[in-house]
């Protein structure tokens, strides 16, 4: 009799999101699974009984069963400069099986950059020397209204290779849209009334690629992850709707966009210690594509974590059943550095 065993993951996550959604194609988004966010953001580990993490292609070998994730998240982004928005959304969804011994394919779908529809209103800009043609002075604001992003769906390769070491492959297609709509109001100072309303409306359409290739070596007390991600060529159509309409096309060319190590220490068999290193690129888009032209810095973090597991008495009791309750401590520190 054959039968087949799926483990199911379901999600909700709460997280802040920071001023870099004004920047580039939006925030990148990054870890989505729950237990990983509370390990400090980690991308590689997750303090379950074997280790495996959606968001690791080195590690899936491990389960020979069927995995179904999906998560879903909230966005809150608080920037004093602009009101403060909210956003619910599903994050991520993927669904990975063995397809021979210690080895797993796997698929799935997730936001990769999201600018969470964000309203910014300016102050009213005056000064005595702007005037119109005829010499009267006028004051003006803008409103810009933004939303979009980019998403991306992936193929996930992950096989043990020899008795200590697994390697880890991810190809995603990268596709999504982007609108910016730039309202100025003129303001006629001497009779305190609008003089004129400009609409621009800017899209972008995007289409790229991205390779992520990691490996993983493991002993029963510790564990190194080394990870490298390439962006391939990515091409941008935008269209400007403004009389009169402009339509172009641009394509970037292809570039590093990750590099990440990341080690764990196995202190027993329910404490362990983590660490991560971070180094993020940005989206390769020419800079007059990104938001307000301007591009975000390339974003080195780190990451540190520990767990502790804790198994209920009553289910070593029951010969079928163990019920395991995962606490977590965590600290995330992220630091920039400018291009």
């Amino acid at each position: 009799m054959n039968i087949l065993f799926v483990i199911l993951f379901i999600g909700l996550s709460f997280s802040q999101s920071t001023s870099l959604s004004l920047y580039g194609v939006g925030e990148k988004y990054g870890v989505t699974d729950v237990s990983t966010i509370a390990l400090g953001n980690s991308t590689f580990f997750s303090g379950n009984k074997y280790n495996i993490s959606s968001n690791s292609p080195s590690s899936l070998w491990r389960s020979a069963l069927t995995r179904f994730a999906i998560h879903s998240g909230m966005n809150y982004l608080n920037n004093p400069q602009i009101p403060q928005q909210y956003e619910h959304k599903l994050t991520f969804f993927s669904l990975s099986f063995p397809v021979g011994i210690k080895k797993v394919i796997g698929f799935g779908i997730q936001p990769a950059f999201r600018t969470n529809k964000i309203e910014i209103e300016e102050t009213i800009q005056y000064s005595e020397d702007d005037t119109n043609f005829a010499g009267i002075p006028f004051a003006y604001k803008n409103i810009y209204f933004v939303d979009g992003g980019i998403s991306k769906v992936f193929l996930q390769y992950s096989q043990k290779i020899i008795s200590n070491s697994s390697l880890g492959f991810q190809y995603s297609y990268l596709f999504g849209n982007q609108f910016l709509d730039d309202i100025l109001y003129i303001y006629d100072v001497e009779l305190d009334e609008i003089e004129s309303i400009t609409n621009v409306t800017k899209s972008h359409q995007f289409a790229g690629s991205e390779i992520l290739i990691e490996g993983r070596y493991a002993t029963p007390k510790q564990e190194w992850v080394i990870r490298t991600g390439f962006n391939g060529k990515t091409k941008v159509q935008t269209e400007i709707t403004q009389f009169p309409d402009y339509l172009s096309k641009n394509t970037s060319q292809a570039k590093l966009s990750e590099v990440a190590f990341g080690y764990q220490y196995m202190a027993s068999d329910h404490l362990g210690i983590l660490s991560e290193f971070h180094l993020n690129y940005p989206f390769n888009v020419p800079d007059a594509i990104a938001l307000f032209n301007t591009m975000p810095p390339k974003e080195t973090s780190i990451h540190f974590g520990t767990y502790y597991q804790y198994v209920n008495q009553y289910g070593q009791k029951q010969k079928n059943q163990q019920f395991h309750i995962l606490q977590q401590l965590n600290l995330l520190m992220i630091f920039s550095i400018g291009k």
